[in-house]
């Protein structure tokens, strides 16, 4: 069994119609184990996914996913197009394949950012467990990455040679990832995500005690 979440209830029915709605789900898939009581008479419980049925969600989020791009592509009056798609854990990697696209990733791929974040809020609105998304087209975002990369290391000798930190310019997840896991491999240095999405961004400290790093 996959652990999910916990609930309080007045009894283990209501419990039970909480978590259906809450993991789309049905009942027979779902596991309730009652923790115990607290003092305004509700019950906390426990809840489960019976094995096999996590990744069955997962499943269900990645038809959502390519359902709500295909309709945004279509508003856009795109019609003809293939995704191609990767899963690795909880994220999902969409590559876009048509032609005649290259708007989406002009201005540092500012279409193709805002049209992800779409795709993320409407895919997982309906579902407990978070699925990362990441758009792509035509290897976009390997370049990305590699002018990401390019751009902390200068900023990392300025870290370093200022002893101040820098901020850099708002990011989508898979960008943030991209600038954390660069920066830890430089010693010297740490970083940390500040601010509120879609404006979140990574500031690069010098490291005089490392409090982590958060997407």
């Amino acid at each position: 069994m996959s652990y999910k979440f916990k609930i309080s209830a007045e009894n283990k029915e209501k419990a039970l119609d909480v978590a259906k709605k809450r993991l789309n789900s049905e009942e027979g898939l779902i596991e309730i184990k009652e923790v115990f009581g607290n003092k305004e008479n509700l019950k906390e419980f426990e809840i489960y996914l019976n094995e096999g049925e996590e990744q069955k969600e997962i499943e269900k989020k990645v038809t959502l996913a390519k359902e709500n791009l295909k309709k945004i592509l279509v508003y856009f009056g795109v019609l003809d197009f293939e995704f191609e798609t990767k899963l690795g854990g909880n994220l999902l990697i969409i590559d876009i394949k048509a032609d005649g696209l290259d708007f989406l990733v002009e201005e540092e791929g500012k279409i193709l950012n805002a049209i992800q974040y779409i795709v993320v809020l409407m895919t997982n609105y309906s579902f407990e467990n978070y699925l990362k998304i990441v758009l792509d087209y035509k290897g976009f975002r390997e370049r990305r990455t590699e002018k990401i990369k390019e751009l902390v290391k200068r900023l990392i000798e300025r870290v370093k040679e200022k002893n101040k930190e820098v901020a850099l310019e708002p990011m989508n997840p898979f960008e943030r990832r991209v600038v954390h896991s660069y920066v830890s491999t430089f010693e010297g240095v740490y970083s940390k995500s500040v601010g509120v999405e879609p404006m979140r961004n990574v500031v690069i400290y010098p490291k005089e005690e490392n409090i982590g790093e958060m997407e």
